[in-house]
């Protein structure tokens, strides 16, 4: 049982990515090309590029998370 714990250990820390690795996507077109500006008080406020969102709110995800997204992303039609 304890080679079992240890194969498991070993397997999530490959499958998990390290914080450095983390991009902030947009949370409605899901873009890594993002803007963050400095509010003086407020919090940090993210700008998308491409289509425009701004808010608070951003998702950060794995470098090869990104790669899946954007491979699904050409995949589907644009609207």
């Amino acid at each position: 049982m304890n080679t079992l714990k240890k194969l498991a250990s070993v397997i999530s820390s490959l499958t998990r990515e390290k914080e450095h690795d983390k991009i902030r996507v947009c949370p409605v077109c899901l873009s890594a090309d993002i803007e963050e500006r400095i509010t003086g008080i407020a919090p940090v406020m993210y700008f998308c590029k491409r289509c425009g969102y701004k808010g608070y709110v951003v998702i950060e995800v794995g470098r090869s998370e990104l790669q899946e997204i954007e491979d699904a992303r050409r995949r589907v039609p644009h609207q």
